[in-house]
């Protein structure tokens, strides 16, 4: 009997250190998803800050929908867990869809975030070794009427409540604070170009950049593509020079056959105190 109680009591132990990990004020996962991005439309790839392999690749599209519920949604913590309950509807027009749309989308919404949600990921970050996903739960409520205290937001109707898992909580700290304008979310989503998408979220994550397109790309997961699919990127970043500096104080520079980016963090973009690590 007492041998079966130690073994249960060094059990606990190691339980508990496994979850105050996520808690030491050192932090041991990067703050920001621009240090390790898992929507890359990658399955395996490593940086400086360390090493992530996912089920299935995760896109810039997938990283609207998240950006979308965190712009309308209201904001909790559960379990020390960010949560937010957000209308269905308000997230769609978001995402680009408009009139009876938005209200007859509602199902491709809950498809989206199930194929997030049963994403695996694999994260080597430091000392840190994890398995885990980027949503915890969706409750998906056809019948809810009134819910104590978001009444008075939502109206009668669909509430929706998403929970992020522990791990994403911590990769996203700083970036779900940067999305309280929504006009700034707005026209990043409606951009067509991943590549365009991930850059600019890259440089809104930095107070500074000034940095050759090719290093840039490797950031964000275009580190191994063709010299064909390289002069795209670049030539639709030129073609978009203009939108770029006036939205988003980014600046793109073409300098003896090699491209360029500048960005100094904007206060009417960044209405924040943000001073990334």
């Amino acid at each position: 009997m007492k041998k079966n109680s130690k073994d249960t009591k060094s059990k606990s132990k190691k339980v508990i250190k496994a979850e105050i990990v996520f808690k030491d004020k050192k932090r041991n996962l990067p703050k920001t998803l621009d240090r390790l991005n898992i929507f890359r439309n990658q399955t395996k790839f490593s940086t400086e800050f360390g090493s992530v392999e996912l089920s299935k690749p995760l896109t810039q599209k997938d990283r609207d929908v998240i950006d979308a519920i965190v712009a309308v949604g209201e904001a909790g913590v559960k379990n020390g867990r960010k949560a937010y309950t957000f209308d269905p509807t308000k997230v769609l027009r978001m995402l680009g869809f408009e009139g009876k749309a938005a209200y007859s989308h509602h199902k491709w919404l809950e498809d989206k975030l199930y194929d997030i949600a049963k994403t695996a990921m694999r994260i080597e970050a430091k000392d840190v070794r994890l398995i885990g996903h980027v949503i915890d739960k969706v409750v998906v409520d056809y019948r809810v009427k009134e819910l104590p205290g978001y009444l008075e937001n939502f109206g009668r109707g669909y509430i929706w409540l998403l929970t992020f898992t522990e791990e994403f909580t911590e990769m996203y700290q700083r970036d779900y604070t940067l999305w309280s304008n929504q006009k700034t979310l707005k026209q990043i989503i409606s951009i067509k170009q991943g590549y365009i998408k991930a850059i600019i979220r890259f440089c809104l994550t930095h107070l500074r950049i000034n940095m050759k397109l090719k290093d840039l790309l490797s950031y964000v997961g275009y580190e191994s593509i063709t010299n064909r699919y390289y002069n795209k990127i670049k030539s639709d970043l030129i073609e978009n020079a203009e939108m770029l500096k006036k939205e988003f104080n980014i600046t793109v520079v073409e300098k003896n056959s090699d491209l360029f980016i500048f960005y100094k963090q904007n206060p009417r973009i960044i209405a924040i105190d943000y001073k990334p690590d």
